[in-house]
This record gives C-alpha cells, structure tokens and sequence, in this order.
C-alpha cells in the first residue's frame, strides 16, 4: 500500500515538473515545433516573411503574427517581442505622408521618436520605419526596454514590432529578407 501512494505521489510530483516546465520553455518547444513543421518562412498576402530560429508565426489570415520565443530569464523583459504583419488592399505610394502622420501620432501621444530606418525591398520598393516609445507610453508601462517600431512598404506591406530593444535589430533583419511573391496579382 505504502509503495502505490508513493508511486502515485511521485508520478504527480513529476507531472506538475513537467507541466512547470513546459510553461517556461512553452515559446522555445512552440517555436521548434513550428519550424519542423513549416520551414523558416511565411506567405502573407503576396510577401514572403522570413521567420528566424525563435521566432515562429502565431496567427496568419489577412494580418500575420511572429512572436519570438525567449528562454527563461531573471533579467529579461516581461514582454514577448512581437511582430504583426498586414497587407493593405491598395498600395501606398506617397511614404513621405505616412511618415508624417507616424510622427504626428507620437507628438500627439507624447511619446518620443527613438530613430528612423529606410529598407530596400529589391529595386522597385523601400519600407520606411519609424522607431520609438510609443508602445511603452501607451501602455504605461515605464520600461526601458519596450520598443516600437511601425514599418510601412510604398507598396501594400506594414509590418509592426513592439518588444525589447534586443529583438529589434533581429526585427531589422527579417524586414531586409522580405520577398515580393510574383504570384501576388496586379499591385
């Protein structure tokens, strides 16, 4: 009797282990799992997006999701960087505008302009970002890790990273690998 109460005991002990586990590295095992399952990129609306090591999609209909699966740490932010990926129905040609109303939007909310980036898509297109705290004072959330980035195509593509500071130059380089897929449809 004594031996099937330990038994039971230990088999419960090791299952909350495992479940305690699996909550910490939930990112890591979803982010292995996917890449088994679907490579190192993905198709949304007519651009392929590549997905870095730990990195994996969480969502894809008309606006896409990356997050980025982060080991456990003591130090590291409370926040999942994350990437969302939407595609307008039409282009947008004039850059210089959306740039202007992405900077109005900051003033507006009181929220401070961190940097600017301009990324070649190929020969026809560029992405404009512009980097900030935008995400962090809207949230009132007052870490200075957490960081925005919204990034917008003179074509149909925005992509928008909030996360911490560490994943955003891995976010400036899943923007530089971006694909046009030919088989998109007129633009």
């Amino acid at each position: 009797m004594r031996r099937r109460i330990a038994l039971w005991v230990s088999l419960v002990a090791l299952l909350i282990a495992l479940s305690f586990v699996g909550e910490l590295f939930h990112g890591v095992i979803v982010s292995t799992v996917w890449h088994w399952r679907h490579a190192n990129s993905v198709a949304i609306g007519g651009f392929e997006i590549p997905v870095p090591g730990q990195w994996f999609v969480v969502n894809v209909d008309d606006i896409g999701q990356l997050a980025r699966a982060h080991f456990p740490s003591l130090h590291g932010t409370p926040f999942e960087s994350r990437v969302t990926v939407s595609v307008l129905t039409k282009p947008l040609t004039d850059l210089q505008f959306w740039e202007g109303q992405e900077q109005a939007l900051y003033t507006k909310e009181g929220a401070t302009i961190l940097g600017r980036r301009e990324i070649p898509l190929g020969t026809e297109y560029r992405v404009v970002c512009v980097e900030g705290d935008l995400v962090r004072g809207a949230l009132k959330v007052w870490t200075p890790h957490l960081v925005s980035a919204n990034c917008q195509s003179n074509d149909r593509l925005n992509l928008l990273f909030t996360g911490s500071e560490e994943d955003l130059l891995e976010f400036y380089r899943i923007v530089e690998k971006v694909r046009i897929i030919h088989s998109a449809g007129p633009r």
